[in-house]
């Protein structure tokens, strides 16, 4: 009997294509306790790290968080 939980060769291509069409990739070195902070975060409220990362960054945009550090 076949393992249903995995994927064949076809899906894992397909998956892959999807995922470099519709997404990009953000790397940041990020310090110790900052990365503690995101993941003990994001953890205790089931979402991913990445979803935080851009929801905060959309918060920051959208509410001018940064506006009067502009030209600084």
């Amino acid at each position: 009997m076949q393992n249903e939980n995995k994927n064949s060769a076809a899906k894992i291509k397909a998956n892959r294509k999807y995922t470099e069409t519709h997404y990009k990739q953000l790397k940041a070195d990020i310090k110790p306790d900052d990365y503690i902070l995101i993941d003990t975060y994001s953890k205790e409220h089931g979402i991913s790290k990445a979803r935080l990362i851009v929801e905060s960054i959309k918060y920051c945009i959208d509410h001018g968080v940064f506006e009067d550090q502009e030209n600084s």
